[in-house]
């Protein structure tokens, strides 16, 4: 089964709040960074790929062949933040020392959540092992289409961002969808926290559908 490339910011946002013993802060922050640049590239990669004629060479000249492709598309804010991420990438792969890096990681994860939300699937299309177990008109139902969100954006469930806590109280709706108040810190947090589609305006049926 193909590798989920948006899996890699995922990873991102996990290392940008990871302390361990191992390894210093610095090494997850560089890490971070640059799995936040493939998840965006490889992500648009096979997107232009699959949807709009480009054939990869699997070479390191599709790194500039992806960003021209969208540029030449008119599509210049993913050509640029691409190419943002790129050199991002490139001074914490190799250079010995990076200044304001904790800034430079939340730009990095930012201009990956952009990419990601420009350039979109189908749900069922990021996560092909995931299946909809609903009839399709269902699709249009906004209620039916949060919980299925929330079941495979949270698979291990839906837990307080602050705290790690599952207890949990409805809160005041952010957006089209609901928000919750951690009965442990009290702390609210709304069902699509630390997910691409956190800042997203539309509705549940729109983002399944």
């Amino acid at each position: 089964m193909p590798f989920i490339w948006r899996e890699y910011l995922v990873l991102a946002q996990h290392l940008q709040t990871y302390v361990s013993p191992v390894f210093s802060q610095e090494a997850a922050f560089r890490c971070a960074v640059s799995r936040s640049y493939y998840a965006a590239f490889c992500h648009a990669r096979n997107y232009a790929r699959d949807h709009q004629r480009f054939f990869p060479s699997n070479k390191a000249d599709d790194h500039g062949r992806v960003r021209l492709h969208f540029k030449t598309r008119g599509e210049i804010t993913v050509a640029m933040s691409l190419d943002r991420l790129r050199q991002w990438r490139n001074q914490c792969d190799y250079d010995d020392t990076i200044s304001g890096l904790t800034v430079l990681l939340s730009s990095a994860i930012a201009e990956a959540q952009k990419i990601l939300a420009h350039v979109s699937l189908p749900c069922w299309m990021w996560y092909p092992r995931l299946r909809i177990a609903f009839p399709i008109d269902e699709l249009w139902d906004d209620g039916i289409c949060t919980r299925w969100l929330e079941r495979y954006l949270h698979p291990d469930g839906l837990t307080c961002p602050h705290g790690g806590r599952s207890e949990r109280r409805l809160f005041r709706p952010q957006g089209h969808f609901p928000a919750y108040r951690c009965r442990a810190c009290q702390g609210s947090y709304p069902l699509l926290t630390r997910t691409v589609f956190a800042k997203t305006r539309q509705r549940p049926a729109t983002l399944v559908r």
